[in-house]
């Protein structure tokens, strides 16, 4: 029997990974309810339509206050804090701001965080899962979008020839408006400006690349793009390496230990080729630099798409793994 997931709120992200994870069909765990304020008929609406991505074939339908996707039932809650385990809920999805704890004690047997926040451990599926236990890790979060780029790209430059030093710079579109933010940079129109932005990326990095916690610098640029991302990542190693090492090591890991996360191109890429790409990030070794021990390399990636994907990776991992009653 499939795991019972509830996604609590349906922003964007919400969405899109309810979107994912009927695409996707996983045989370990299924949608059954989603929490938002509106009513069924609104959300349908939204699942319906996306001015970013487009529209979507599967068939939507509303009865009762619940959403018919795809032959699949999935009940439209609207209490604050709803009983999830009522609702058939085994496993509840939250953002970065929910009280995973109250959700526990209220009888979820598991909690995933689709950004940044106070969990257990931060998994990635396929980078450090391995890692990942059930009994002990309740709350399991995913890092942001540009922290999996940037280990994707470490991990194999690391394993290769050591890094040194390292500095990233995500830059990244914002398709909402941040409430309340505590950034004055955030406050400035994103649609006509190049807005520098506090970025937690290294600490991120380190969360999934222990052994690289004192070697990573980070910054962040939002810009005005619809989703599409590119990270530039800088790495000192301890002596000078040639381009067609570098590339050598992307493609290895790419076919190899991150094939489905990491991909590589040759061909001239800006960033709306990467527009709805489910890999977390796309090496562009037609774009790498390499000068004695610096070595800089850009990825490509869209946040929304990939972070949906690597969510319902997690959730596939938890379902599989999570003890049974």
């Amino acid at each position: 029997m499939r795991v019972r997931i509830g996604i609590d709120g349906f922003d964007r992200l919400g969405r899109r990974l309810l979107r994912t994870v009927v695409d996707r069909a996983d045989p370990d765990f299924q949608v059954v309810a989603v929490r938002d304020d509106d009513p069924a008929e609104a959300l349908a609406e939204r699942l319906r339509h996306d001015s970013t991505h487009g529209g979507w074939s599967r068939q939507v339908e509303v009865v009762d206050e619940h959403l018919g996707v795809n032959g699949q039932s999935v009940r439209v809650l609207h209490d604050e804090h709803p009983h999830w385990v009522a609702a058939d809920v085994e496993v509840v999805v939250v953002g970065p701001d929910a009280e995973p704890d109250g959700l526990l004690a209220r009888g979820v047997r598991a909690v995933v965080l689709t950004m940044p926040g106070d969990a257990d451990a931060t998994v990635v599926v396929g980078l450090n899962d391995g890692d990942y236990d059930p009994i002990r890790h309740r709350v399991v979060t995913l890092p942001s979008a540009a922290a999996t780029a940037t280990a994707l790209l470490l991990r194999p430059l690391d394993d290769a020839f050591g890094v040194v030093s390292a500095a990233a710079t995500s830059i990244e579109g914002r398709t909402s408006q941040v409430a309340a933010p505590t950034d004055p940079h955030l406050l400035r129109d994103a649609a006509v400006n190049i807005i520098p932005s506090a970025c937690d990326l290294g600490a991120e990095v380190a969360a999934l690349l222990p052994g690289l916690e004192a070697q990573v610098g980070a910054s962040a640029l939002r810009v005005p793009v619809v989703d599409t991302a590119l990270l530039e990542l800088t790495v000192r190693v301890p002596a000078p390496v040639t381009v067609g090492q570098v590339r050598r090591v992307l493609r290895t890991a790419a076919d190899g230990q991150a094939k489905g996360l990491l991909t590589t191109t040759t061909e001239t890429t800006v960033s709306r080729d990467v527009l709805g790409a489910p890999e977390s990030c796309r090496a562009d070794l037609g774009a790498l630099r390499v000068s004695g021990e610096l070595v800089t390399v850009f990825g490509w990636y869209d946040p929304e798409i990939a972070q949906a994907h690597r969510t319902a990776d997690l959730l596939g991992l938890v379902s599989r793994l999570l003890p049974r009653a």
